[in-house]
């Protein structure tokens, strides 16, 4: 399954992933490369027809649902980075709500939170900005910890989709008190990511690559120290109550 996610990330549209032409095909190589002793084994249906065992409606239904936990996650990943962002020392001065709310709105003028340094003119460090890094290191955490292979690419789709969990956290914030709005979903967070990000995420180059995950590890370990084996996996809450108050959830 988390073989499956890594296919996930590299997608322009990560919202539609589910339904893309090449899901169930990946799903079932995916499954017979991690458990190649069942390749040959075949399972009867209800209807009394054969399948593989890979090809079973059930893993399907299994890989869909993981792929949308991951996705919601992501999306509260965002919301909680906004809100725990007030509590750093750097902000301390953003104590009444009609400050947090400028501070808002000027993160998201030209989407500023994007960079790393959004008033440099000759180097910005897109993708880098703070609070994009420690979103996308909810993720990063999760590729570390199953030592993904990359077959597929750079995660651009993935980026591209916690950059839209912190503008969503933000625009949460807007008024300077949390409103959690509307649901991380495809419209209107999926199509701005994929119209509006992912041409430049796609475009990034290893160096680049090499900085986000550098910067998102080094996040990881100032909050939860050094990474050794996978988590457990374990329910979430539903994606639309109050961000969790710690960023990473277990894989």
């Amino acid at each position: 399954m988390r073989r499956l996610l890594e296919w996930v990330s590299t997608l322009a549209d990560t919202f539609q992933s589910n339904s893309h032409p090449e899901f169930d095909d990946t799903v079932k190589a995916e499954f017979n490369d991690a458990f190649p002793h069942l390749t040959a084994a075949k399972v009867k249906l209800e209807n009394g027809t054969s399948v593989e065992r890979a090809s079973h409606p059930a893993v399907g239904v299994v890989a869909r649902v993981f792929v949308r936990t991951h996705r919601s996650n992501l999306g509260k990943a965002g919301s909680t980075s906004v809100t725990e962002n007030w509590k750093s020392e750097d902000m301390e001065e953003y104590d009444t709500p009609e400050l947090r709310a400028e501070w808002v709105e000027d993160q998201l003028r030209d989407n500023r939170f994007l960079y790393e340094f959004p008033d440099d003119p000759t180097s910005k460090g897109i993708f880098r900005g703070p609070l994009v890094i420690t979103t996308f290191a909810y993720f990063v955490e999760l590729y570390i910890r199953c030592g993904w292979s990359a077959k597929y690419g750079p995660p651009a789709g993935m980026l591209c989709l916690a950059v839209m969990a912190v503008k969503r956290g933000l625009t949460q914030w807007a008024s300077g008190t949390f409103d959690k709005g509307g649901a991380f979903e495809r419209v209107p967070w999926g199509t701005e990511a994929m119209r509006d990000f992912f041409p430049a995420a796609s475009k990034l180059s290893e160096a680049k690559w090499d900085d986000i995950f550098g910067k998102a590890e080094a996040v990881i370990k100032a909050t939860r120290g050094e990474i050794h084996v996978p988590g457990n996996d374990r329910d979430e809450e539903d994606e639309d109550e109050q961000p969790a108050t710690t960023l990473f959830m277990s894989p």
